[in-house]
């Protein structure tokens, strides 16, 4: 179904008409970058993102290979709280700092998991759209068909 699907401490980079996947995520987050003009996105799934510097490692390594840093598109998914809510509320809060440090309010969409809920973010190169599917719910058309801004959350 995906071109590309990365598994948790993964990082990986699609380039169109690729589509890349997170694979499922319970407490983890994944953060994608897409490249409008470049064509391309960046994925990385993180567990414990506020233990190391991978995500912004990643962070620092993609927007080095994006045509134009100033139009790309963040997205953030994932973070369910399941039975350690704290660590997770941690987790969340040091990705959405770390985003705001590389990027602006308008470019950054975030889609925090429901509590034990797990999730999956997808990237679509070719369309430089992000769909966030609920994997515990059957799929229905309508997964294949969101438009970003149906999906996109307020900071």
């Amino acid at each position: 179904m995906f071109d590309i699907t990365i598994e948790m401490g993964e990082d990986a980079k699609a380039e169109s008409p690729q589509i890349i996947s997170s694979g499922g995520m319970g407490p983890c987050i994944s953060v994608a970058i897409s490249d409008p003009i470049g064509k391309c996105g960046y994925m990385r799934h993180q567990s414990n993102p506020e233990n190391d510097n991978d995500l912004e490692d990643f962070i620092i390594k993609s927007l080095a290979e994006c045509s134009n840093v100033n139009i790309v598109k963040v997205y953030a998914a994932g973070g369910a709280e399941g039975e350690d809510a704290d660590h997770v509320l941690d987790s969340r809060k040091y990705v959405l700092e770390l985003l705001s440090k590389y990027f602006i309010k308008s470019q950054i969409k975030i889609k925090w998991s429901k509590h034990e809920g797990v999730a999956e973010l997808v990237l679509d190169t070719g369309k430089g759209k992000f769909k966030v599917r609920d994997c515990d719910k059957p799929p229905q058309k309508k997964d294949s068909e969101l438009d970003t801004d149906e999906i996109w959350a307020n900071l």
